[in-house]
C-alpha cells in the first residue's frame, strides 16, 4: 500500500441510509482535488472496526477510470470527515477513540435553539423560537405577533417552512413550497392548521419563530448566508457572503432560481442603506462568524464547514436565524475542497 494518509470520508450511518445527493457531492469535491497525493475512503458508519483497526469501505482511484472506486477493507483512518446528516448517539461509540472525527455535529431546529441559549453572546442576535407540542402553542405566539414561521426540526433547505399570519376575519394564512412552486392555504384557526401540517404537509416535529421584517429588495424579503471553513491549514476562513431574495415573497427555499436568488451583499442592502453602513454590517456580520465558530470549539467540537444565515431587519438590526452544520457549497468556490484539505492537514499535521 502506498504511504500516503488515509481519510475517511462518512457517507450514512448504514446503507440504507445513504443519500444519492452526498455522493454527488462527494464526487465534485474529489475531483476539484489538487492538494497532495490522500488515500480517500468512504463507508458508513456500521462498518468501522475500531478493535481490529479497519474500516470496510471503497477507495478513491479516480474519475474516469472504468471503477473510480475500489471496495475492500483499509487501515482505519487517521481522520474521518463526516459527510452525511446523523444522529448524534451513532457516532458517540466512535469518539475519543484515537481517530480525529471532524464535522461532528449535525445541527436540528432545536440544537441551534440550545447553542443559541447557551451561549451568552449569541443570545441577543436570536429571534424568539419555540418548540411546538400542540396547536395552542401557535395560537399563543400569535397573541404576540402576527406573523410567524413554522419551521420542522429536521428540516434542511427550506423544506417544510410555512409562513403564517393572522388576517383580519380572524384566519390564518399560510404560504408554503410545494415540489417547484409556491402555495398559499387559508385555515379557519390554529387547530386546523396545525392538522394540516402534521396529516398532510411535513410530519416532523415543529419549532415556531419570530418573523423578522427583513429589508427588502425591491420590495422582496431578503437574508444573508456567510460560508465558513477551515483551510488547509487548520484556520477559520470567511469563504462566501451573499444575500438572498426570497422570490415566493415569504422565505427562502431549496431550489435555487427559484425560490430564492443569490446576489452581492451591497446589491439587496443598497436601497436602504448607504456604503458605508452596509460595509459596517458586513464586518460585524464576520466578527459574528468568527465567534459562532469560536463557540464551538468552547464545546470541544470539530467543525470545519458551516453555512450561517442572518437576516438584517428594517433598524438595521443583525438576527442570527440558523446555524447549518451541513452546507451545500454555494458555488465553485474553496469551500468545496477545502474539507479534504483540511483533513489532510489533520492527519499530517502539515499543509
Amino acid at each position: 500500500m502506498n504511504p500516503y494518509p488515509f481519510v475517511g470520508i462518512c457517507v450514512g450511518e448504514t446503507e440504507e441510509t445513504i443519500h444519492d445527493p452526498n455522493f454527488k457531492l462527494l464526487h465534485i469535491r474529489l475531483n476539484s482535488y489538487s492538494g497532495k497525493p490522500v488515500n480517500f475512503i468512504k463507508f458508513t458508519l456500521d462498518h468501522l472496526d475500531l478493535k481490529n483497526k479497519t474500516v470496510k469501505g471503497d477507495l478513491w482511484v479516480k474519475e474516469g477510470e472504468e471503477l473510480p472506486w475500489k471496495a475492500g477493507v483499509y487501515p482505519l483512518p487517521q481522520v474521518i470527515f463526516m459527510q452525511c446528516r446523523f444522529r448524534k448517539k451513532s457516532l458517540e461509540p466512535f469518539l475519543n477513540k484515537g481517530v480525529t472525527i471532524f464535522n461532528s455535529v449535525f445541527f436540528n431546529k432545536i440544537d441551534n435553539i440550545n447553542f443559541f441559549a447557551r451561549h451568552e453572546e449569541l443570545r441577543p442576535y436570536a429571534p424568539e423560537t419555540k418548540v411546538i407540542k400542540d396547536s395552542s402553542q401557535i395560537e399563543e405566539f400569535l397573541l404576540k405577533r402576527e406573523k410567524a414561521f413554522l419551521k420542522p426540526v429536521n428540516g434542511f433547505s427550506g423544506r417544510g417552512i410555512v409562513y403564517i399570519e393572522k388576517t383580519g376575519d380572524g384566519k390564518i394564512k399560510a404560504n408554503y413550497h410545494l415540489n417547484k412552486s409556491s402555495e398559499e392555504a387559508s385555515f379557519p384557526n390554529c387547530l386546523e392548521l396545525w392538522k394540516w401540517i402534521y396529516e398532510s404537509y411535513c410530519q416532523d416535529q415543529y419549532v415556531v419563530q419570530e418573523c423578522i421584517d427583513s429589508i427588502r429588495k425591491r420590495g422582496i424579503p431578503t437574508d444573508i448566508r456567510l460560508n465558513m471553513n477551515r483551510n488547509e491549514k487548520g484556520e477559520w476562513e470567511v469563504i462566501r457572503l451573499f444575500g438572498r431574495m426570497a422570490l415566493n415573497g415569504t422565505h427562502m427555499g431549496s431550489k435555487k432560481g427559484i425560490h430564492f436568488f443569490p446576489s452581492t451583499l451591497s446589491s439587496i442592502l443598497s436601497e436602504r442603506l448607504t456604503k458605508k453602513a452596509i460595509e459596517k454590517i458586513e464586518q460585524e456580520l464576520i466578527e459574528l462568524g468568527y465567534t459562532i465558530c469560536s463557540c464551538f470549539e468552547k464545546d470541544n467540537e470539530q467543525m470545519a464547514d458551516l453555512g450561517i444565515d442572518f437576516m438584517i431587519d428594517q433598524n438595521k438590526r443583525i438576527w442570527l436565524i440558523e446555524i447549518n452544520t451541513f452546507p451545500s457549497p454555494a458555488g465553485n468556490d474553496r469551500s468545496v475542497t477545502l474539507p479534504l484539505e483540511y483533513a489532510r492537514f489533520i492527519a499530517t499535521g502539515a499543509p
